[in-house]
């Protein structure tokens, strides 16, 4: 039997296909959080990409079937076209990317570009910057009302102590997160 693949071996993979492919991307969500802070548990990885449907294709060839890869293509098109997310499954490791398609909020661009680049163990990956995620976990948060991600906004207080409050607040107060972020912090 196989041994199986770490997590961040499957990461650093995934994030290297998509550069010889020369998609744009950013790690986010919950993986992302162990760049930052107290990483927890999570079952799948959030990777938003910067691609047009035109990138489908060459996005897909590089996960394939027969090397245990699962994905529909009609769904990665209609998610690149309308702004949503789409599966990359590797069955053999039971992996779930989640590829976001970045949207054209100005929000979510500005989130990208201002992406970091992170080095472990000779190898890179683009990750979204602490002050973009916990604005993602409070949005994420509020629209599910969701506990787990009021944790981790905790976790992000707590343990990136040098978090940029100007660039932070007015974004909070444009994007009518104050009540949640302030729910979530005293929680």
């Amino acid at each position: 039997m196989d041994e199986p693949i770490p997590m961040d071996d499957a990461l650093f993979a995934f994030a290297d296909k998509l550069e010889r492919a020369g998609i744009e991307y950013m790690l986010t969500g919950s993986l992302a959080l162990c760049f930052h802070a107290e990483p927890r548990d999570t079952n799948d990885v959030d990777i938003v990409i910067k691609a047009r449907v035109s990138d489908v294709p060459t996005i897909l060839a590089m996960f394939p079937e027969e090397e245990g890869w699962y994905w529909n293509e009609d769904t990665a098109t209609r998610a690149i076209e309308n702004e949503k997310m789409f599966n990359v499954v590797q069955s053999l490791s039971g992996f779930k990317f989640d590829l976001i398609a970045l949207k054209s909020s100005e929000i979510e661009q500005e989130k990208f570009a201002r992406r970091v680049r992170y080095s472990k163990d000779g190898r890179t990956i683009w990750v979204i910057r602490p002050e973009d995620l916990l604005l993602s976990k409070l949005e994420w948060g509020k629209r599910n009302n969701s506990a787990l991600q009021a944790t981790d906004v905790r976790t992000l207080l707590r343990d990136v102590p040098d978090l940029d409050w100007q660039y932070l607040n007015p974004r909070i107060d444009r994007l009518g997160l104050r009540k949640w972020f302030e729910d979530a912090r005293t929680a």
